[in-house]
């Protein structure tokens, strides 16, 4: 008997090949798939914080003061100032971003505060109106006026104006290559 046959046919071997390759497309995919949900994450993650930063420099220790209470949307550049960048970051929850703090006056010489360089493409950048004041040494009556022309529709006066804040916050490159 003389059988001579074949082990695989070469049917078989296409076959195989298709679906190795369709089994490399799909693990493609996932894989794919699975850095843009770690993306999204780390994106949502970079989001919250930054806004959370801004609402505690417009609305937290750094905002003006009267009778002890605390001014929405505002800042008193004498506190701001008065702040090393160490505790700023640390007090902003910014440890691991870079960060500028701009007004429209100072916008084309330098910011008020910065830690770092902004650049990348994840850079976050908010732009809103807040009373930019500084009330060390007023009386209470003083700062009252103050703000009522303000509130009013005053553009500004001796102790505050209207300004427009521009914050910007970056990650740092270290992030990119964990």
């Amino acid at each position: 008997m003389n059988k001579k046959g074949q082990i695989f046919s070469i049917d078989l071997l296409f076959a195989s090949v298709i679906a190795i390759l369709l089994i490399g497309v799909l693990i493609n995919i996932m894989e794919i798939k699975n850095y843009e949900q770690k993306e999204n994450i780390l994106n949502s993650s970079f989001n919250s914080s930054s806004e959370a930063a801004l609402n505690v420099l417009l609305n937290g220790k750094y905002s003006c003061e009267f009778n002890e209470i605390n001014l929405a949307n505002s800042i008193d550049r004498g506190k701001l100032f008065s702040t090393n960048i160490q505790d700023l970051e640390k007090e902003l929850g910014l440890v691991d971003k870079n960060f500028e703090i701009w007004t429209i006056d100072t916008a084309p010489s330098a910011p008020i505060k910065s830690k770092g360089e902004i650049s990348g493409e994840n850079i976050k950048v908010y732009e809103l109106e807040f009373l930019d004041c500084e009330f060390t040494g007023l009386g209470n009556e003083e700062i009252l006026e103050s703000l009522i022309d303000l509130m009013q529709g005053s553009s500004g006066n001796e102790f505050g104006e209207k300004n427009t804040l521009l914050f910007k916050v970056s990650k740092w490159k270290e992030i990119y290559f964990q």
